[in-house]
């Protein structure tokens, strides 16, 4: 007879960026192996990969988790870590002037992805074409991350559609020759405008307030999971 499995409660939650509702398990102890393992290589790329295999692990509602964007997987870990193990992470802040490091507690469940006002995925190229751009995905960075010419690629891997008023082209439909063409035909103003795409992605952030050696109270602001494994 085959021993009995423990069944992990099921929780929902909204993903900032379509504001659907999925549903989620907490880690078992299989989860926090990967998570433990990932933070102690002290690897950016580790960690990442570990949350990632996480999230396809602990999320219930089918969906592909390669190709959600970077702030969606962040927030959504963020959420299931806070139902497996607690709302609360300790961290040592090291600070700038005194170089001491101060140890302060987060409360996850305070943490919020921030999207700019003015930030928007549609770029108005001309009168008669718009640029629909999509978020970067863990996969897409790491793609992205191997090739010499990394900004062109990132941009290659972003582009969704463009959108005329008869016709929308996908992207996906043509090669990276075709699309680095259609990039080199962009003007200077149309690529300052999807910098700004970028430079403004919504991202998770957290203020943290602490007391500095001098008895100075500071705030340092977090910005993306990486930085809350790495202080």
């Amino acid at each position: 007879m085959s021993l009995p499995k423990i069944n992990a409660p099921l929780f929902t939650m909204v993903l900032p960026s379509t504001q659907k509702e999925i549903h989620y398990r907490a880690f078992t102890v299989k989860e926090e192996k990967i998570l433990l393992m990932a933070v102690q290589s002290e690897d950016v790329k580790s960690v990442s990969l570990g949350i990632n295999q996480i999230l396809k692990n602990c999320i219930i509602t089918e969906m592909d988790i390669d190709q959600l964007p970077v702030f969606d997987i962040e927030y959504t870990f963020i959420q299931i870590r806070s139902k497996s193990v607690g709302n609360i992470i300790k961290l040592n802040v090291r600070d700038e002037d005194d170089d001491n490091l101060h140890l302060v507690e987060i409360d996850v469940d305070d943490i919020v992805v921030i999207f700019p006002e003015k930030h928007t995925n549609m770029i108005v190229l001309t009168d008669e074409l718009k640029l629909k751009l999509k978020y970067p995905s863990y996969s897409v960075i790491d793609k992205v991350g191997k090739d010499d010419t990394q900004e062109t690629a990132l941009l290659r891997c972003s582009m969704d559609q463009l959108i005329s008023a008869d016709e929308v082209f996908d992207f996906d439909d043509y090669t990276a020759n075709e699309i680095d063409e259609f990039i080199d035909s962009l003007s200077s103003q149309n690529m300052r405008d999807i910098e700004a795409f970028f430079s403004s992605m919504p991202k998770i952030t957290y203020d943290i307030e602490y007391v500095s050696t001098a008895g100075e109270r500071k705030t340092k602001k977090l910005e993306g999971l990486v930085s809350f494994f790495t202080l």
